[in-house]
């Protein structure tokens, strides 16, 4: 089984992911609000991918994503931005630390 974990502070965002998600076999999707937390959920469950949001009340995506990238057992794992803001500016930024994609919100499933 594959998993995906889900790192946003909104739980309304995580849910829509996760229902999503239901409809695919194989994929066993986890979500935490708070990033500290979903680093350690991370380094514990090995997911095959990560979604991210990027703003946080107290750091952001591309801090999370640095200290990913920073933990042997999760650093190679692909990481899909989940944002609000889709401007030019914030789209290089996504692909430029590393992301493999981006999804913006609001998003249509």
């Amino acid at each position: 089984m594959k998993k995906v974990l889900v790192i946003d502070d909104s739980e309304l965002i995580c849910q829509a992911i996760v229902d999503v998600f239901k409809k695919v076999e194989d994929i066993q999707v986890k979500y935490c609000t708070d990033p500290e937390k979903a680093i350690e959920i991370a380094k514990k469950e090995k997911p095959e991918l990560i979604l991210l949001d990027i703003v946080f009340s107290k750091t952001n995506g591309f801090e999370v994503f640095e200290q990913i990238k920073q933990i042997e057992e999760i650093c190679n794992t692909p990481v899909i931005f989940i944002t609000g803001q889709v401007d030019n500016n914030t789209i290089d930024k996504c692909f430029g630390s590393g992301a493999v994609d981006y999804i913006s919100k609001p998003f249509n499933s």
